[in-house]
């Protein structure tokens, strides 16, 4: 019985090991289910309003009306060209 209780499957041992792994299971499905969460509430703003769209298409996309003027601010410290590859 004590070796049973010790080693092996189903031993104390195997049963903390068992109970570490789903705690960490849980904290990583919290976080994607968090993740989730925010990407089924960008897909409804995406399909229900227009300047979320717009918003998104400017940010990601780089769009630009017609008859507007594109500015890029950086900072003095880096240039834009630094990061050319050669």
């Amino acid at each position: 019985f004590q070796v049973q209780l010790w080693f092996g499957e189903g031993s104390l041992t195997h049963w903390l090991s068992v109970n570490h792994r789903i705690a960490a299971f849980e904290v990583e499905n919290e976080k994607l289910s968090q993740r989730n969460d925010k990407l089924a509430a960008d897909i409804i703003g995406l399909q229900s309003d227009k300047t979320t769209i717009e918003g998104y298409v400017r940010h990601e996309l780089g769009l630009i009306h017609p008859n507007e003027t594109f500015y890029l601010f950086v900072d003095s410290a880096e240039s834009p060209l630094d990061h050319r590859s050669d």
